[in-house]
């Protein structure tokens, strides 16, 4: 089923009917325009769907999402005919577990390309209704390849398969508590480590937060890292923490506001003759990228508020200036 993995599992639970339908709906008039049931899907499709081209204006050719049972499962919209739309397993994210090891995924995967256009998807697993649980969880990046025939067409069911770029085996009782957040080629996010046998009722467990590149691994098997460890110190590691007793809901990088400082000066209107001001900037900088997550409790709080804040500095990726045109000034 996979290549990078040794096999999917035979055999999975035993669920009902009850939540293995996927449905397409006009969003102007609700009108049911498809619909995929139990008779395809094995398990309860419990995470969000992901597009692909998911930008405003394109049209998606096919949809990844992930079922209660670790299995992320790929829909084929490509044909202008909505009954001829399929759903196929794509990667089983617990292959190399037990029926009953499979995890769900409430967050929908992350999507990107690769180097050579690829579609690139990144998927973690976690029950954040169950944050006791003592199961085991996986963050994974998979690889689509696609084999064509002469005509241009899939290559058959066999025509896609997915490349297990690497995963990171979350240790037990340790899940992802939040969506995935992918730039400038890393990927960050949060997880919860829940305390197996807390003697203090106070001490819940405690969380931290990765930052990783979304292709590449290392020769562990595991995505090279892309957070630093100490802030200022240049050293990247995979995750940093552990954040005690806090539980930290998915990280998000943004920017800051871009600021300036200068100086009002005086003067008078040549049109009107008014004496008026006006005010000259002598200094700027820009806004700084910063990788930030709310937490429970137990940091710096936000002005005016009871919400925790953890920041952390990330470079700015690299950008280019193009020249389009050249004019002269006299």
């Amino acid at each position: 089923m996979n290549e990078g993995t040794t096999t999917a599992r035979e055999n999975q639970r035993c669920w009902s009917s009850k939540g293995r339908q996927l449905f397409f709906v006009d969003p102007a008039t609700g009108e049911l325009l498809e619909q995929m049931n139990d008779t395809i899907f094995n398990a309860p499709v419990t995470g969000g769907v992901s597009f692909f081209p998911g930008g405003v204006g394109t049209i998606a050719t096919r949809a990844f999402m992930t079922d209660a049972d670790g299995v992320i499962w790929r829909i084929d919209m490509s044909s202008m005919s909505m009954a001829e739309w399929s759903a196929q397993p794509f990667h089983d994210l617990f292959y190399d577990g037990q029926a009953t090891s499979g995890q769900p995924a409430y967050f929908p995967p992350v999507l990107t390309t690769d180097i050579e256009g690829n579609v690139v998807v990144i998927q973690g697993t976690g029950d954040i209704d169950l944050l006791d649980s003592t199961a085991s969880n996986k963050v994974a990046s998979i690889t689509e390849l696609i084999s064509f025939q002469s005509d241009g067409s899939i290559n058959g069911p066999d025509g896609v398969r997915g490349r297990l770029n690497w995963e990171i085996p979350l240790q037990a009782g340790e899940q992802v508590t939040g969506p995935l957040d992918l730039f400038d080629g890393n990927v960050y996010f949060a997880t919860f480590r829940a305390n197996p046998s807390p003697s203090d009722a106070c001490a819940y467990g405690e969380s931290y937060i990765w930052g990783v590149e979304y292709l590449q691994a290392d020769t562990e098997k595991l995505p090279l890292p892309a957070i630093e460890s100490v802030i200022g110190s240049g050293a990247l590691a995979r995750n940093v923490g552990p954040f005690e007793n806090q539980v930290i809901m998915g990280v998000t990088v943004t920017q800051r506001p871009q600021c300036d400082s200068g100086f009002t000066e005086s003067f008078v209107d040549p049109y009107s003759g008014q004496q008026r001001t006006q005010r000259r900037v002598n200094n700027q900088t820009g806004g700084q990228f910063e990788l930030v997550a709310q937490v429970s409790g137990g940091s710096s709080r936000v002005a005016g508020s009871q919400i925790g804040e953890i920041n952390r500095a990330v470079v700015a990726p690299t950008a280019y200036s193009r020249v389009q045109g050249h004019s002269t000034v006299d």
